[in-house]
């Protein structure tokens, strides 16, 4: 068995459904993952989650299996999760770390194998990832069934009061247009803030392991039809989320996309009280 054909970057690995992101080899990254993470704690556990891909349910299940043969516990999301919520859990549970199925705002063909370590910091080149790298690629093979325990968890009540504790109780109602990009957001947006008095249009809320259009919002052509619909609806504001719920794009009323800039700048007073 080869891990040639893996290749890390950033945060993980990305590749295309069956070409190069296939069993085989995702076993081999999830085996290489569980022995670096054991170097440094000898009892771990991992939060493992997944996005709506095509089979990333089983891929999730399948790196759940061979870190559970490592003897690592692992807490498995009871459904698909954004990685938000996953990073969440890993910080919440005292976790040394997570994995994420999910290829985030790449094209449906795409999956991906998406690492970070504890208090949820992504693992990259210069933290651990060509360690990761090096094991995987001097791996034969992955050991057989051993002990570890895996267990089904919930994320959603303990994220939600995470995610509405920065939220002023006395909002005001709000018209807004959420593009979920046939992603996480399609889920999560009505599980955390639908309680709320908001009047909410809803885009590409479905499920189905296909993206309407390319679930990166920050491909200014991909907002075509939130801008559409912020102004038809005369909406105060529109949202739009990538395919994991990680990063997303907001426009005024006017359909106009305000800057990732502007954005950090209007929400660094609130973060650096």
């Amino acid at each position: 068995m080869s891990s040639r054909k893996i290749t890390f970057g950033t945060d993980g690995w990305r590749d295309i459904i069956a070409d190069n992101f296939t069993f085989a080899n995702l076993r081999l990254a999830a085996q290489a993952t569980a022995d670096y993470l054991l170097e440094e704690n000898q009892k771990p556990l991992v939060i493992i989650g997944h996005d709506t891909r095509f089979l990333s349910r089983r891929f999730a299940e399948t790196a759940a299996e061979v870190l559970a043969a490592r003897n690592i516990k692992v807490a498995m999301t009871a459904s698909f999760a954004p990685t938000p919520a996953v990073s969440y859990a890993v910080v919440h549970r005292c976790a040394q770390g997570g994995i994420i199925i999910t290829a985030s705002h790449n094209p449906a063909q795409y999956n991906g194998f998406k690492i970070s370590g504890m208090q949820a910091r992504p693992v990259g080149g210069d933290t651990g990832l060509q360690e990761i790298k090096h094991i995987a690629t001097s791996l034969r093979h992955t050991v057989a069934a051993g002990k570890g325990q895996v267990i089904s968890e919930d994320l959603t009540a303990p994220y939600k009061r995470h995610v509405r504790s920065f939220l002023d109780s006395n909002i005001k109602k709000l018209k807004i247009v959420i593009d979920a990009s046939n992603g996480m957001a399609g889920k999560w947006m009505p599980l955390v803030f639908g309680d709320l008095d908001l009047e909410v249009t809803e885009l590409n809320f479905e499920h189905n392991g296909t993206f309407k259009h390319d679930p990166n919002p920050l491909v200014e052509s991909n907002l075509a039809e939130l801008k559409q619909a912020v102004i038809e609806k005369n909406a105060d504001v529109g949202v739009c989320f990538d395919g994991d719920a990680d990063r997303l794009m907001v426009m005024d009323e006017t359909g106009r996309t305000i800057g990732c800039d502007l954005m950090t700048a209007l929400m660094a007073g609130y973060f650096l009280e």
